[in-house]
């Protein structure tokens, strides 16, 4: 498995010395998930759930630039 390009470890650290109650945020939990994720099948999971978020906020832009709603 190729080593992350950012200091993970570090940025969490920090993160929690900034902001004590940092794993009270909403996207702590899927830090986590995709720190602990192990598997090749695991991250592919979540980049599925990304490509897919990322598809519907698309959906949702193109929809209100052309109808103003969504």
């Amino acid at each position: 498995r190729p080593s992350s390009p950012l200091p993970v470890d570090e940025l969490v650290a920090f993160a929690r010395d900034v902001w004590p109650d940092v794993e009270s945020l909403p996207g702590w939990r899927g830090l986590e998930r995709r720190r602990r994720a192990r598997s090749s099948i695991a991250r592919q999971r979540f980049v599925g759930r990304a490509i897919s978020r990322r598809a519907a906020e698309e959906v949702n832009r193109w929809q209100w630039q052309r109808t103003g709603q969504r």
